[in-house]
């Protein structure tokens, strides 16, 4: 599990329930349906036609960054912008944080810096 799964799942655990019972669920779902699934649907047909393939967070984070933080706030938004650019960075290159760490890890314990 990346460090992006481990938040996108706090956000929807923490603060789904608050905008649900801030905005009312049928007004949230009109918001992400209505005005957003175009370009949502756009980028996933744009993204598979190019044979690209990217985390579920990845799609997850680009659709909630084009609501421009109407739905989140503008402090959610930021942060969820430098999630969504280490998602990224880390599978574009293929690792998890977990495997980054792993091998940080791994030359700080067998590479001898002194010699």
């Amino acid at each position: 599990m990346s460090f992006g799964s481990i938040f996108i799942e706090l956000a929807i655990l923490f603060w789904f329930p608050k905008l649900v019972f801030q905005f009312g669920l049928p007004n949230i779902c009109y918001f992400f349906v209505k005005k957003r699934v175009f370009y949502i649907l756009t980028t996933f047909t744009v993204l598979k036609f190019l044979n690209l393939s990217f985390s579920p967070l990845f799609y997850c984070l680009f659709g909630i960054l084009l609501t421009n933080g109407m739905a989140f706030g503008v402090f959610y938004n930021k942060a969820l912008k430098g999630v969504f650019l280490l998602d990224f960075i880390f599978n574009w290159l293929n690792l998890n944080s977990f495997s980054l760490l792993n091998s940080i890890n791994y030359m700080v314990e067998n590479v001898n810096f002194f010699n």
